[in-house]
């Protein structure tokens, strides 16, 4: 199984050659949200165009109504905090198929803890439950790892715990997979080819690969290969066990967890690129709680065992360990920041579909 593992110190590299595709993340997601994701042949080839625009990279940092005075990168609690009778959780999750019952015994755990009646809700997406925490309607919540800096920064999240293994913080990689008698045996064979993203704002389905693939083989679409998106990184997989899609970029956790579940055979694809390993996921609380709350949540993260019916949505973890967003996250921060990906807040336009843990049971 071919693959390249680029150390830490391979950051600085990338970043060089990021600002190369500056803006185009944006730009996209820009597009998108016009075009309402419309993903037809007329707009394939729209976006397809935004990627030959070229242009300076962003300086992602705290929205100007937060402080941070101890310089970790996270917001302070304001001078007037809140605490709320009542506390809402939610997970935003890479894995499908994730539910509100994966989120019972962690709901449990909070109320348990802090006193409070907890009520978890589903988001139907990063942008709707960004919008939730910054509005104060949103308390406790976890994302998956592209967007957790433009939570912190436009979102006031803050983060506590990620998902470990044997006592080790749950990683992945980004992968480039093709089916097993594919041709493609390197990234400079993707020349020519098609590559299957999932969508903006993703770190393994579309911000690392775009990025990598410029720095790793020198290759830019649509010059240099065509591409597409596929709205989620299940219908990425499912799409190269299918036949749809001849490569196909995703996290490395997903990737497997849909070959233990029969979803693909590991005999029907190839990997022939890994990335370095990025943090899986992040779960924290709202900046403006108030302090001996906030605590009182972090006791309940760290403490949380995510087994039985949580483990699918914490990516089969069987603990919680410490996040230092500063060290952790700085990866994800240059990515996004070299290539134009703007922390912005996004607009609530519909209000999300919601449930309780009780009604989910």
């Amino acid at each position: 199984m071919p693959s390249s593992h680029p150390t830490r110190s391979a950051g600085s590299a990338v970043v060089t050659v990021l600002v190369c595709v500056a803006l185009i993340v944006a730009a996209v997601a820009v597009y998108l949200a016009a075009s309402g994701g419309n993903n037809t042949l007329g707009v394939q080839a729209e976006r397809e165009q935004l990627l030959l625009g070229l242009g300076a990279g962003v300086s992602n940092q705290l929205d100007a109504r937060f402080d941070d005075a101890d310089g970790d990168l996270v917001a302070d609690p304001p001078e007037t905090t809140r605490n709320p009778d009542k506390l809402t959780l939610s997970y935003l999750s890479s894995a499908a198929n994730v539910s509100l019952k994966h989120l019972a015994t962690l709901a449990a755990d909070l109320s348990e803890t802090t006193g409070k009646t907890v009520t978890a809700r589903m988001y139907p997406d990063a942008d709707a439950a960004l919008a939730a925490l910054a509005s104060g309607e949103l308390h406790v919540t976890g994302f998956n790892t592209g967007n957790v800096p433009r939570a912190v920064n436009v979102a006031g999240f803050v983060p506590v715990a990620a998902p470990s293994h044997a006592e080790q913080p749950a990683e992945y990689r980004m992968v480039i997979a093709v089916a097993a008698d594919s041709p493609i045996q390197s990234l400079e064979d993707l020349a020519g080819h098609t590559v299957a993203f999932t969508r903006p704002g993703s770190n393994s389905g579309y911000k690392a690969p775009l990025i990598l693939l410029r720095d790793q083989a020198g290759l830019v679409p649509p010059t240099d290969y065509r591409w597409t998106f596929t709205y989620g990184h299940a219908r990425s997989i499912a799409g190269l066990a299918g036949g749809t899609y001849d490569v196909i970029a995703t996290a490395s956790d997903l990737l497997q967890a849909a070959v233990d579940a029969g979803e693909i055979e590991s005999s029907a694809f190839r990997v022939v690129y890994e990335s370095e390993a990025f943090p899986a996921a992040a779960i924290g609380h709202a900046h403006d709680l108030d302090p001996a709350l906030a605590e009182k949540i972090a006791a309940a993260l760290l403490a949380f065992e995510p087994t039985q019916n949580a483990a699918e949505a914490f990516v089969n973890a069987d603990a919680m360990s410490p996040v230092n967003f500063k060290d952790d996250f700085a990866l994800i921060r240059r990515i996004d920041d070299d290539a134009g990906f703007a922390h912005t807040l996004p607009s609530r336009d519909a209000e999300p579909v919601v449930e309780t843990v009780d009604e989910a049971l």
